[in-house]
């Protein structure tokens, strides 16, 4: 394991193979006693700034949290696809007639009340995770959790939420590159 002393007492982990997978995180990579919080921070993050990353450390730091990670604030109507089949661009394989005999109208709302709709401006919006990073405390991370009992977020501003997960959002965080570069 290619470890080596930062800043502060940090230990960085870089470059193992056994880190760099597509399906989940080995937190069995830190079963060294000195290790007491663990920060796992995420490259399809692009905008993703030292000070968001000063935050949550003082956040761990403060012994309040046992796990701190990023949030964006939105403001969408959410809803929940019921059971069956739901109308789309592509109706198949499911016939419109036997679709509304079993789930009246094929969705539920998750966030709102239809009858009482919210204006944007009127609701403080739900907190979303945007997978930029997280800290947790070593305990949690060999259990296999980013998160425990008491979390903390950090609220990432919206245009630096972008995660990379396609070719267009790699496209669509070009694009607001040169701006980050001067902001």
């Amino acid at each position: 394991m290619n470890v080596r002393r930062g800043l502060d007492g940090l230990l960085v982990l870089g470059n193992n193979p056994r880190a760099a997978t597509d399906v989940h995180f080995p937190f069995s990579l830190f079963p060294r006693p000195e290790v007491v919080v663990v920060a796992l921070i995420q490259c399809t993050s692009p905008f993703l700034r030292p000070s968001f990353l000063d935050t949550a450390y003082s956040m761990m730091s403060g012994g309040d949290y046992d796990s701190v990670f990023s949030v964006t604030r939105e403001f969408k109507l959410r809803w929940k696809e019921l059971a069956g089949c739901v109308p789309s661009v592509s109706v198949s394989p499911c016939r419109e007639s036997v679709r509304r005999r079993l789930f009246p109208g094929g969705v539920e709302p998750l966030n709102f009340d239809p009858s009482h709709r919210p204006r944007r401006q009127d609701w403080p919006g739900e907190l979303v995770e945007n997978g930029m990073f997280y800290f947790t405390t070593c305990r949690l991370a060999q259990q296999g959790l980013l998160q425990g009992e008491r979390c903390g977020v950090v609220e990432i501003p919206k245009n630096c939420s972008i995660e990379i997960d396609t070719p267009f959002d790699l496209e669509l965080a070009r694009m607001q590159l040169v701006p980050h570069l001067f902001s």
